[in-house]
């Protein structure tokens, strides 16, 4: 895990390749093909996540934003849930919310608000 809370530019560039991935998965969303969504997918948990701790995303800015952690409170399960049914259309409706999530995650990001 490292440290990047002296450095709000590095974590917006993992917050935007986040963005990017999610955005890859919606078009292997719509193609009706297979695409991760484990912590070994994510930028921000490459970085933030450290397994056993007590609080294993706590610079996380979607812990942050959520107040939760492993992104619960956040579209994430929506599309965990999604793709267990197998529906395509409820996938694709969820990978969507997940990047208008982390879009938002951007902004407030930003703009200092978390």
């Amino acid at each position: 895990m490292g440290d990047l809370s002296e450095n709000r530019e590095d974590v917006l560039n993992l917050i935007e390749e986040s963005i990017t991935k999610w955005q890859g998965k919606l078009e292997r969303a719509k193609a009706n093909k297979d695409f991760s969504i484990g912590r070994d997918d994510c930028p921000l948990c490459e970085e933030f996540h450290e397994d056993g701790a007590i609080a294993p995303c706590i610079e996380c800015p979607i812990m942050t934003k959520t107040g939760a952690k492993e992104c619960n409170k956040t579209p994430w399960l929506k599309v965990y849930f999604a793709c267990s049914t197998g529906s395509r259309e409820g996938i694709v409706e969820a990978v969507r919310e997940e990047i208008d999530f982390l879009q938002e995650v951007y902004s407030d990001y930003k703009e200092g608000k978390i």
